[in-house]
């Protein structure tokens, strides 16, 4: 009878920790959906809300390593290639900063070709390594990877791992195309914009795409060179809120319509539904809220300057100014190449951070303009003072350096600007 009784308030005490942990588990998961769902609302970025929630991520499967892989998105990249968007534990601490193929990533593969979900138990350089890899998708198509691996506790990966793992890819899936609804209503504005204004619609995409060549010269990674592209692309949001009599006036604007464009900065950071007076290291509100800043202190809103003016925000007032004098606007013609070089070298340290505008001016020589090749027979590279660039609409462009050009087939220099 004793031996019953013992046997007894034994199962109640394992059914008893199995509630208790049942309970903490769909508590953790509650935190991370709102965590995740706090993120995916903050963001115009798919890339920046992974690197929001990669820890999170980590932490509901107990994990002490990982990555997120997301394939590229650029139309101009070899197919099948992907980059790592948030890692922990990998030994290549440079492998954030470069595409990798996918014969370079077997199992991330073999999840993203075939929409497999793999768990792997086994001995790697002579470490034992459980893994779990899922692929996550946007509609029907997929779009990347998480890859988890060891456990904290020291255990394998089971059946309850990998259903926690698909409830939490669930929940990033649902934020993924919401965070894509938001960036398509960013082409919207853009439509919007080009109704009222063609170049300020095309000018957003080429700044962008020029900021994200800088990004790539200053060697940061895949995801931070995205993250400024989509911000970049987004930095004039707030000129949607100008009157066109000011945003479309052909001659000088007054005191009082110079003020009210000054505005745009700050119109745009709550847009962007963000306020640049709480965080200003958000890579957002740096690009959009303070890419007119000069580093002398004389620009706005804030007049910062120097190193107070946030690194992206730097970056993109060198894009902005170069694309803007190479454009034609509503009361000039686009200036001549060399005046452009001329003004850009000329306010180092006055307008510019200097090491950025030399590092521009430095690759400009390199930097190419094409059409998305969409079926035709080929499309042709031009140089950025090529005449033929301002034809190009935003949804058709692409920017890139000369050397990486060479091997895109189907793609030939333009004769008039680039030569034979």
């Amino acid at each position: 009878m004793g031996g019953e009784n013992e046997n007894l308030r034994q199962a109640v005490a394992r059914m008893t920790l199995e509630n208790i942990s049942l309970r903490e588990d769909m508590e953790a998961e509650r935190k991370f959906r709102d965590k995740i769902a706090s993120a995916g609302h903050s963001t115009f970025s798919i890339d920046e809300f992974f690197g929001t929630i990669f820890e999170e991520v980590l932490n509901l499967m107990n994990s002490s390593r990982g990555s997120i892989a997301l394939m590229s998105q650029n139309p101009l990249d070899e197919k099948n290639q992907f980059y790592l968007v948030a890692f922990n534990g990998v030994n290549d601490r440079s492998v954030g900063t470069r595409l990798i193929s996918f014969d370079e990533g077997e199992k991330i593969r073999q999840a993203l070709s075939f929409g497999q979900s793999l768990t792997i138990n086994d001995i790697r350089r002579g470490h034992y390594t459980s893994s779990m890899i899922r692929p996550f998708y946007l509609g029907d198509k997929p779009v990347g990877a998480i890859c988890i691996s060891n456990k904290k506790d020291g255990k394998d990966f089971n059946s309850q791992d990998e259903s926690k793992l698909g409830n939490c890819v669930a929940e990033i899936e649902g934020q993924i195309k919401n965070i894509n609804a938001k960036r398509e209503g960013f082409f919207n504005f853009l439509t919007c914009v080009e109704a009222r204004d063609f170049y300020t619609a095309v000018h957003s995409v080429r700044v962008g795409a020029l900021a994200r060549i800088i990004a790539d010269e200053l060697r940061m990674n895949v995801r931070e060179q995205r993250i400024i592209e989509e911000y970049g692309c987004l930095h004039d949001l707030g000129k949607l809120a100008i009157p066109d009599a000011i945003l479309l006036k052909e001659g000088k604007l007054d005191e009082k319509e110079y003020e009210w464009m000054k505005e745009h900065p700050a119109r745009g950071v709550h847009m962007l539904g963000r306020s640049s007076d709480t965080n200003t290291t958000d890579i957002g509100i740096g690009i959009v809220g303070f890419h007119h800043e000069r580093w002398d202190g004389t620009g706005y809103p804030k007049r910062i300057s120097g190193e107070e003016i946030p690194y992206e925000a730097r970056i993109i007032a060198v894009a902005d100014a170069f694309d803007a004098m190479n454009s034609n606007r509503t009361y000039r013609q686009r200036l001549e190449a060399q005046q452009i070089q001329r003004i850009l070298s000329e306010n180092k340290e006055t307008q510019f951070d200097r090491h950025l505008s030399q590092l521009f001016l430095d690759v400009l020589p390199s930097i190419v303009y094409t059409q998305i090749n969409d079926g035709e027979a080929g499309s042709l590279f031009h140089s950025p003072f090529c005449g033929q660039t301002m034809r190009i609409l935003p949804g058709e462009f692409v920017a890139t350096t000369r050397h990486r050009s060479e091997k895109f087939k189907g793609y030939f220099p333009c004769p008039d600007c680039l030569g034979d």
